[in-house]
């Protein structure tokens, strides 16, 4: 759901299977490791912003 490519083959996908897309519920997301903020890696932050924001609005 971070691939802007991959979103959008699933919703031709769905529109060539059902004809149309009436609705949609994004839920989904990752969570950090049990660790304070300042101690997350940069390469979990980026990972934990592409799933949880970029996704959103991706979909």
């Amino acid at each position: 759901m971070t691939r802007e490519g991959d979103v959008k083959a699933a919703l031709d996908k769905t529109i060539e299977t059902f004809g149309r897309l009436d609705a949609a519920f994004n839920n989904a997301g990752i969570e950090q490791k049990g660790a304070a903020t300042a101690d997350i890696p940069l390469s979990d932050w980026d990972r934990i912003i592409a799933v949880n924001l970029r996704g959103v609005f991706l979909c």
